[in-house]
């Protein structure tokens, strides 16, 4: 086995294609609802680096780095890269289809490799994905972030 089977995450975003494109494709969106300072230029060969600063509950700085591989305007996204520098690059596609009301999302992130750091980075990614899409939804539908909710919560 030279790979590991690619994870695949789905979830319905109650807005139009085009606004989940534009929240994917810029460094504003994911910025918006993800990230802190991402770099991204949304042409295949471009440069997309994410960064999180005092991220989450534990307040983690953090930083991927990719190369945009496909861009195709209100349907697909994909980008290689080499997340927590364990286990190889991989491929990030991002698909996005128009259903009444909203859209669906498909991600799936494929070429882990079956060896121990590539294992480690799948069981990682697997659940990242399905956390991240989980804000990219929560976002778009109802305009809340890990950093709203937790300074809502303040007393």
């Amino acid at each position: 086995m030279d790979e590991l089977p690619a994870i695949e995450h789905r979830v319905f975003i109650a807005a139009p294609p085009d606004v989940v494109y534009r929240t994917l494709t810029t460094a504003a969106g994911w910025d918006g609802w993800f990230t802190q300072g991402t770099v991204l230029h949304a042409q295949p060969g471009g440069r997309f680096d994410l960064r999180w600063r005092g991220s989450g509950p534990y307040g983690v700085d953090a930083e991927d780095h990719a190369t945009v591989r496909e861009v195709v305007p209100d349907e697909r996204f994909a980008f290689q890269w080499n997340a927590g520098s364990a286990g190889g690059p991989t491929l990030v596609t991002i698909e996005l289809a128009a259903e009444a009301d909203g859209t669906r999302l498909t991600l799936t992130d494929g070429g882990h490799t079956p060896d121990q750091a590539g294992l480690n980075l799948f069981a990682e990614c697997s659940v990242g994905w399905g956390e991240a899409l989980t804000l990219l939804k929560f976002y778009l539908e109802h305009g809340l972030t890990y950093r709203s909710a937790s300074q809502a919560a303040r007393p």
